[in-house]
């Protein structure tokens, strides 16, 4: 706010009146008739601001007329995010009026710079100096998508009470990497220290923080559809599994493919999902030939890269298949996308039993 007043003294500040039970804008400026809402978000998390981005959406929908410019000011690491900056675009796209300001510390300046450019009476780029006092505590970024990352991720959304120590010497990893991921969790207020034992208070929270950096589409290799040559998708699943054997290449099945054998919560998904192993131009090419991929097929094959070894290597066999570990599936539908996520929860609360 005095950021604002230093920069454009002749505009009035105000906050707005409650014009909706479940929402209230920040700030209102006002100059010279225009009326700017502002929505200041202090959460580095993407999914946090894109929840904003929908009440927003809601909110001008409500009473369009209201506002001749919309503000979104945010910290600029959210949009390390593509799914966040892919939003901003589309609805900027629908809502011309929303302007988006960043903002990070440098030194003993807070600097805001605008991402999306539309005419209004804030300047693209402004700063205000810090008070004296004011102190910056920055988080260290952690990547918990790495392979030995993920080892720990697994371990702490299988057994949600446990200690650093423990961690390290049942997951081979360092206790060094186990202290930094386990203190940026922390920070995030992820996972909690009680009576000495670490506890995952809020495992949806981590399973979310994965899916912005691990999306399935990225690992995804393979994506045909297959004529009706097949009655059922568990005979292709079978003729899949037999290419594969015949040609000696290790394979997992995840995703709905994996769940519907865990759960009975799949009812019907015509998809056949998995990881498959070097899965070189050679190979592809003999499994082409064997399923003769056709754009008008009625079923779909996915197949994915493995990001990390652990995940052959963790696969079981159950009725004849081999599948991913149930973490790990529950991992993968949740970076799958909304469409996977109803089932990650329904998976994931029969591991772990209701109550969380």
């Amino acid at each position: 706010m005095d950021t604002i007043r230093e920069v454009t003294p002749r505009m009035n500040i105000s906050i707005e009146p409650e014009m909706h039970p479940s929402y209230r804008p920040d700030l209102v400026l006002s100059d010279n008739g225009t009326k700017i809402m502002v929505e200041l978000k202090s959460s580095t998390y993407p999914q946090n601001v894109i929840q904003t981005l929908y009440q927003i959406i809601g909110y001008d929908r409500l009473v369009p007329d209201r506002f001749d410019t919309i503000l979104l000011v945010i910290p600029e690491n959210t949009l390390t995010s593509p799914r966040l900056r892919d939003l901003i675009e589309r609805i900027q796209r629908e809502l011309p009026k929303l302007q988006v300001m960043t903002y990070y510390v440098e030194e003993n300046k807070l600097v805001f710079n605008k991402i999306t450019y539309a005419p209004g009476p804030l300047p693209e780029t402004l700063s205000s100096d810090l008070p004296s006092t004011f102190t910056v505590t920055k988080r260290r970024r952690v990547s918990l998508s790495s392979p030995k990352s993920m080892r720990v991720v697994r371990y702490l959304l299988t057994n949600m009470k446990t200690t650093q120590t423990e961690i390290a010497n049942r997951v081979n990893v360092s206790i060094g990497l186990v202290n930094k991921i386990v203190t940026y969790l922390v920070e995030a207020e992820i996972a909690k220290y009680k009576r000495r034992q670490l506890v995952l208070s809020e495992p949806w929270k981590l399973l979310n923080e994965i899916s912005w950096s691990r999306s399935m589409g990225r690992l995804r290799i393979s994506n045909w559809f297959i004529p009706d040559r097949y009655p059922e998708i568990e005979d292709l699943e079978k003729k899949i599994k037999q290419v594969l054997e015949n040609m000696d290449v290790r394979y997992a099945l995840t995703l709905f493919s994996a769940a519907k054998r865990y759960t009975s919560y799949v009812k019907k998904y015509d998809a056949v999902q998995l990881y498959v192993d070097a899965f070189d131009e050679t190979r592809q090419m003999s499994m082409r030939r064997e399923l003769r991929p056709d754009e008008k097929g009625q079923f779909h094959v996915e197949i994915f890269e493995p990001d990390s070894v652990d995940i052959l290597r963790e696969s079981a066999t159950l009725g004849g298949f081999r599948l991913c570990s149930q973490i790990q599936t529950v991992i993968d539908l949740y970076c799958y996308g909304t469409i996977g996520r109803e089932l990650a929860i329904e998976l994931y609360s029969k591991i772990r039993g209701s109550g969380f």
